[in-house]
C-alpha cells in the first residue's frame, strides 16, 4: 500500500480498515440509492472523489518533499473517506445505471471498459510510484479524471 513507505504500522492496518469501511459503505448505499435519485448520487460522488483526490495529491506531494510522516495519518483518513464516498456513490450506482439506460447489447461493452480502466489503473500505479517515488501524480491525475467525469455527467446523465 502507498502508506507503507511513510508509516509501516499504518500500512499494516490500512487494508483491513479500508475493507471494513467499504463493507459499511455498501450497506449504507442501499439506503442512499433508495432515498435519492441516480443523477444526484453520481454527480455528488464524482465531485467529492475529485476533491478528495486533489487533497490526497497535495498531502502526498507534501510527504514526498517534506517527509513529515504525521501527514500519513491524515492521508489515511482521506483514503478511508475516498473509499466510503466511492462505496456509497459511484461504485454501486454504475452497476445500476448502465443497464437502465443502455440497450442490453451495450452492457457487456460498458462492463469491459470499466474493467479495462481498473486494470490500467492497477498497472500504472506501481510504475508511476517507482519512477517518481511517490503517488501524488496519481492522485492529481485521478482527481482530474473525476472532475472531467463530473462535468460530462452533469450534461449527459439523466435521471431514471
Amino acid at each position: 500500500m502507498i502508506l507503507s513507505q511513510y508509516n509501516q504500522n499504518l500500512g499494516l492496518y490500512a487494508p483491513l480498515i479500508t475493507n471494513l469501511i467499504m463493507f459499511f459503505a455498501i450497506i449504507c448505499s442501499f439506503y442512499i440509492i433508495s432515498k435519492f435519485g441516480r443523477r444526484p448520487i453520481i454527480l455528488t460522488g464524482n465531485l467529492a472523489l475529485s476533491i478528495i483526490c486533489f487533497v490526497l495529491g497535495i498531502m502526498f506531494l507534501s510527504l514526498f518533499h517534506n517527509g513529515n510522516n504525521d501527514i500519513a495519518s491524515g492521508a489515511m483518513i482521506f483514503i478511508v473517506l475516498f473509499m466510503f464516498v466511492y462505496g456509497i456513490t459511484v461504485g454501486p450506482i454504475v452497476w445500476l445505471y448502465v443497464p437502465e439506460i443502455a440497450p442490453p447489447r451495450i452492457v457487456p461493452f460498458a462492463t469491459f471498459n470499466y474493467w479495462v480502466g481498473v486494470a490500467v489503473s492497477m498497472a500504472i500505479t506501481p510504475i508511476v510510484i517507482g519512477k517518481v517515488g511517490s503517488s501524488y501524480p496519481l492522485f492529481f491525475f485521478f482527481g482530474a479524471v473525476s472532475l472531467i467525469f463530473f462535468i460530462m455527467n452533469f450534461f449527459l446523465v439523466v435521471e431514471t
